[in-house]
């Protein structure tokens, strides 16, 4: 975690519940990816991913509201994934001049609200898209 005091950047260790609680969501997304790449969004239920991460699924929703929360974010962390390899990328080509405002949302995300906007629309159309 990364805490600006001002205006300098420190870094400070999560609080061992929030590292924890990290851990947990990363071991559900890990299982869903397989669950639903194995056997699509439709057949996948929350007992199936609450099974292949050894929890009730009552525990499941303390991490995230339903199945379609656990699709968004599966979708967000492929885009954060997507984001790092372009700004690798770009870090690779050395010169930044030709990268442009689209480079630069993609880059950062979390700078923008209507980036992270349409990412949410994205999301809510392919998730209904699935559940057809």
């Amino acid at each position: 975690m990364t805490v600006r005091r001002h205006g300098v950047a420190s870094h400070t260790t999560k609080p061992p519940q929030a590292a924890q609680d990290d851990k947990a969501r990363s071991a559900i997304l890990v299982a869903a990816r397989g669950l639903i790449q194995r056997y699509g969004f439709r057949k996948t239920t929350m007992d199936d991913i609450a099974r292949a991460v050894g929890k009730e699924r009552t525990s499941l929703y303390y991490y995230f509201p339903g199945k379609k929360e656990v699709m968004k974010a599966l979708i967000e962390h492929e885009f954060a994934e997507i984001s790092q390899a372009v700004r690798e990328e770009v870090a690779h080509q050395g010169d930044a001049a030709g990268r442009g405002l689209e480079l630069d949302l993609l880059m950062n995300p979390g700078q923008s609200d209507n980036l992270k906007s349409r990412l949410d629309v994205a999301c809510d159309v392919f998730i209904r898209g699935l559940q057809r």
